[in-house]
């Protein structure tokens, strides 16, 4: 669920974008889309979010021990990265954290 907040005041930036006195601030969730397998044996994984949010994507191979892959920060809504993933490889889980939670 997606969360909306309309604030209006005496300022000109939120979260670090320009804004002049009227913003919406935003409740965002991360998400994971659906993986991509490439020919290659690569997975691209793909992070939604809030542009400016930083994030740490974690790997499992049980869901209860979770090790961080990556961390990264939000240019625009969407980051992707490639994860090398072996043939026979054991299952793999993948989950996007803000970072601070």
């Amino acid at each position: 669920m997606e969360l909306a907040l309309i604030i209006h005041g005496g300022f000109s930036m939120v979260n670090g974008i320009d804004r002049s006195q009227l913003a919406r601030l935003h409740s965002y969730e991360l998400r994971l889309d659906p993986p991509t397998r490439l020919s290659n044996g690569q997975v691209i994984i793909h992070v939604r979010g809030q542009p400016a949010a930083r994030f740490i994507t974690q790997i499992s191979t049980n869901l209860i021990t979770w090790s961080p892959l990556a961390t990264n920060t939000f240019v625009t809504s969407s980051f992707g990265f490639a994860v090398s993933v072996a043939p026979a490889s054991f299952a793999r889980f993948y989950r996007a954290v803000l970072d601070g939670q």
